[in-house]
Order: structure tokens, then C-alpha cells, then sequence
């Protein structure tokens, strides 16, 4: 299992902090900093500012410790790029840039990105 540390806490798999899919997939082949990649599993829901809580009932998912079982990768320019895969025993997401909230998965990024 791996562990993805979720500081974007308007996406529905938020569950207190912690991302609650089980297949992640963070986006953006050509990137080259953190910033410029993305969480392409990012789903906008009901979300209350300030508690990193969905309001969902337990979020899209339920987390029950280290939940994800993948987390592919198609930042072709990451370290930790292994076929397509992660191969970090965790990462966290956060927002990109200075926005607040994102609305949109191109507001998200992979904090863990690391260039090789």
C-alpha cells in the first residue's frame, strides 16, 4: 500500500488529510517542477474550508490507513518515474501555485515531484 498525504481539501477523495482512491494517477508528461504537474484523479466536491473534511459522507472513498494501491505517473521527468509508476512509498498532493482552492485538477500538484 502506499500513503498519499491529500492537502487539497476540496477534492471528494480527501478524507481528512488523506487520499481515499485506490489507483491514483498524477499527470503532465512534460513537467519539470512540481508545480507544473497535477493530480489527474482530482474530483471538485462538497468540501467545508478550513476542516481538510469532505462533507461527502466519508468522501468519495473511505480511508482505512494507507489506501492507495497505485500511483502512476506520467511525468516523464520525476526521479521517481519507474515505468510509469511511483515508486515512493508516499507523496503528498497539494495545491499549485498560490491558489486557495482549485476548481480544476490543473490546480493540484504532486509536492513529492522530484527532476531527474
Amino acid at each position: 500500500m502506499k500513503y498519499v498525504r491529500c492537502d487539497v481539501g476540496e477534492c471528494g477523495w480527501n478524507d481528512i488529510g488523506h487520499c481515499s482512491k485506490t489507483d491514483l494517477q498524477v499527470g503532465n508528461p512534460n513537467a519539470d517542477t512540481p508545480e507544473q504537474t497535477e493530480c489527474a484523479s482530482f474530483e471538485k466536491t462538497g468540501y467545508n474550508p478550513g476542516s481538510m473534511t469532505n462533507t461527502a459522507a466519508g468522501g468519495l472513498g473511505s480511508w482505512a490507513g494507507d489506501s492507495t494501491e497505485h500511483i502512476g505517473c506520467e511525468c516523464e521527468h520525476c526521479a521517481y518515474n519507474k515505468a510509469r509508476e511511483c515508486n515512493l512509498e508516499g507523496i503528498t498532493v497539494g495545491h499549485s501555485g498560490n491558489v486557495g482552492e482549485a476548481e480544476y485538477k490543473s490546480q493540484t500538484c504532486c509536492d513529492s515531484f522530484e527532476h531527474r
